[in-house]
């Protein structure tokens, strides 16, 4: 079951401008993406970007660009909301109960509502 949502910019999240750094997961995995597109389809970035990261994961690199870790969430979680920000939609065929589930509770925690949505669509819908 593919779902979509329309997203508020369907443009590509990774190296464009406005870039800042992200780490996710043990051992740290680095991504590169557009602070811009992340705040505008998430409050918790928004809110973290626009207050000069006042997050305590978040710090600025050597050249003052704006670092941020996230040592909880998995590689593959977050390259699954990336996709999700820059297509407008995730195929949650493909994944396994456990996987939705880290998913589920990463868009929850970065308020990311579509996707939020989108997942609880999918488990009504496969009685999961």
């Amino acid at each position: 079951m593919a779902s979509s949502f329309n997203t508020l910019n369907p443009q590509i999240i990774i190296n464009s401008s406005s870039d800042v750094t992200i780490y996710v997961d043990t051992p740290r995995k680095r991504f590169i993406v557009n602070a811009e597109i992340l705040s505008a389809n998430s409050s918790y970035f928004c809110s973290v970007f626009s207050d000069q990261c006042a997050s305590d994961y978040c710090n600025h690199e050597q050249d003052g660009s704006i670092c941020l870790e996230l040592p909880n969430i998995r590689c593959e979680v977050f390259e699954a909301i990336l996709s999700f920000i820059n297509n407008g939609s995730l195929d949650l065929e493909n994944y396994d109960a456990s996987f939705i589930l880290e998913l589920y509770l990463a868009a929850d925690e970065f308020y990311l509502r579509n996707l939020v949505s989108l997942v609880e669509l999918y488990l009504l819908n496969t009685k999961a």
